[in-house]
């Protein structure tokens, strides 16, 4: 079968995406404890975390061109709130 073929026959399995989904596929994860004080420090750049997080290690999303928002991931892997800067 010529690759023209294939896809026709499999065009109705392509699955179409938005560009927010799109771009939230390409944000960089890590993993930071967060202090007593409600911060925490991702390349020198201090951001402050809702206080139900202190001494929890957290996973954040974040675009590595704009740190100034940043997402925290909960258990169900869906963006929570923003870390302010």
């Amino acid at each position: 079968m010529t690759p023209r073929e294939r896809y026709k026959t499999d065009m109705n399995l392509i699955k179409y995406k938005s560009t927010e989904e799109i771009e939230k596929s390409f944000l960089h994860r890590i993993t930071r404890k967060v202090r007593k004080d409600t911060t925490i420090v991702i390349q020198k750049i201090l951001y402050e975390v809702p206080q139900k997080y202190i001494s929890q290690s957290i996973k954040l999303r974040y675009t590595p061109d704009d740190k100034s928002e940043l997402h925290i991931i909960d258990q169900n892997k869906k963006l929570l709130k923003q870390c302010i800067n």
